[in-house]
């Protein structure tokens, strides 16, 4: 800022993360903000993510803003029904004028003499504002496998962020790469309707009841008052908050890690007593949590058909076979990737420019970390929602936990008469530090799972409860966040 005056914030994203952000900021009378966003509607990954199946892990009333309670038709709502909810609370906060729809973010550049941040737009347009709130989530890039590159396979590739608005699987040969949480609900669907579908799997997950179901007329009466909302949000937090409580759950050999694994047993064996040889090929060798597990209730039951096939991961596609890793040909009229995102690439689209022109991918170096996963020393004014080792849940109170951090950090900076704010580099270390050493005690470490990145580092997951971050990044924001006026401390 050249003045002490309000300050210009843009928001790149427009999902769970760009909303809250953009509710903190009117919280704390910043209103001066512009919220861009590449695709045509608000939703992010749930407009993004419209396979067959798709709906949430989390049950519907806290995986939801605190501030725009819902009447929810399911205890985990389907992707449609979230879509529409994120949009009407876009509407409810009156995003509509702040909105650049169909207007991607390549580059964000820092200058150093005004204090301000320069966007470079999709269309080569640039902006300048005083703040940066990047809310691009880190499940946004699609990973493709290698040998899905440059291939001459006749049939139809589909990665499940990409899902070609109204392709139907009826009658079609499908193939299905992946167990993940997206794999098995796609499985559910594609098992209903398909010729035969194959289920492609490198390497099992743990699989967990989740109970899904449609509420009952009167509990919707219950939940839609304001203390019946509330409550129910207090249970299920209590619940995450259990279940996270000194990182038991997340560490092997626990009583209450191997209660989740006989759990997970008991409930597989139940499901699939009707091909029990099938048991040996979906248990995972490691332990519950080492991989995020999946919860769903129909993945066994699925699999159990007669029309479905579990076979080994694929390793080739020729023009009318997918090879694979027994050197089993399949023919298959499409072959959907279920094959998750880029995750530990944090901002992998976007080219971030701080203090002496350094580029954050360069200073992160595969190892990408900050200050509660929010702001990275080096890089004034910019913050991150749902950034380093801030993975966890309930996930959406995470969120808003993210959007105060920086939306309290740029009002101080404003009251202030501050024009930089910025992460003090040894307070950023010790708080990654505090976080490691807990990191290195859990199953995270030592599995095979996309927590970590090349050299082993678990660099996307937050160790503790969600409580603790909240707590915590409060304290972390008072002794690691500096504000200075030009150049000097304020």
């Amino acid at each position: 800022m050249t003045s002490k005056t309000a300050p210009r914030v843009a928001i790149i994203g427009g999902g769970f993360s760009g909303i809250a952000a953009a509710q903190r900021l009117m919280k704390y009378g910043i209103e001066d903000f512009t919220l861009f966003e590449q695709s045509d509607a608000l939703g992010g990954t749930w407009l993004d993510n419209s396979y067959p199946g798709a709906e949430v892990d989390t049950p519907s009333h806290i995986y939801s803003f605190s501030f725009n309670r819902n009447d929810w038709t399911r205890t985990h709502c389907a992707r449609d029904e979230l879509l529409a909810y994120l949009q009407r609370t876009g509407d409810a906060l009156n995003l509509g004028p702040r909105l650049r729809l169909r207007t991607g973010v390549r580059g964000a550049a820092w200058d150093a003499a005004t204090h301000q941040w320069t966007l470079t737009l999709g269309s080569g347009e640039t902006a300048v504002f005083d703040a940066v709130i990047t809310a691009v989530g880190f499940l946004n890039v699609p990973n493709y496998p290698k040998w899905a590159e440059g291939t001459g396979f006749g049939g139809a590739i589909i990665h499940s962020a990409r899902w070609p608005k109204g392709y139907d699987l009826t009658g079609k040969r499908v193939g299905v790469v992946g167990t993940g949480s997206t794999a098995v609900q796609i499985v559910t669907e594609a098992a209903k309707v398909a010729d035969h579908l194959t289920v492609f799997q490198r390497e099992p997950n743990w699989v967990l009841r989740k109970g899904n179901r449609p509420y009952t007329p009167a509990e919707r009466q219950r939940y839609r008052s304001w203390l019946g909302h509330k409550l129910l949000r207090l249970k299920h937090f209590i619940a995450y908050e259990r279940e996270r409580a000194g990182g038991r759950n997340q560490m092997a050999g626990t009583p209450a890690n191997t209660k989740l694994r006989e759990g997970a047993l008991a409930y597989m064996r139940h499901e699939l007593a009707r091909r029990a040889e099938l048991i040996p090929m979906v248990t995972p060798d490691y332990p519950v949590w080492g991989k995020r597990p999946v919860y769903c209730d129909t993945y066994y039951s699925s699999i159990a058909q007669d029309n479905v096939t579990v076979a080994p991961q694929v390793v080739e596609l020729t023009p009318d076979r997918v090879i694979d890793q027994n050197g089993t040909p399949h023919a298959l009229d499409v072959l959907v990737l279920a094959t998750g995102f880029k995750a530990t690439d944090y901002l992998y689209t976007l080219s971030v420019q701080g203090t002496g022109g350094r580029e954050l991918h360069d200073v992160w170096a595969g190892e990408p970390e900050a200050l509660s996963g929010v702001a990275v020393p080096g890089f004034p004014n910019f913050f991150m929602m749902y950034g380093p080792n801030t993975n966890s849940g309930p996930l959406v109170y995470l969120l808003e936990s993210h959007a105060d951090f920086a939306a309290r950090c740029i009002r101080d900076m404003a009251r202030s008469g501050s024009d930089t704010v910025e992460a003090d580099p040894a307070v950023t270390q010790r708080f990654n530090a505090w976080i490691q050493a807990r990191l290195q005690k859990t199953v995270w470490a030592t599995s095979n799972n996309y927590f970590r990145n090349a050299s082993g580092k678990v660099v996307t997951q937050w160790p503790f409860t969600a409580l603790t971050y909240r707590l915590s990044s409060k304290f972390w924001r008072k002794r690691g966040m500096k504000y200075s006026k030009n150049g000097a401390a304020s």
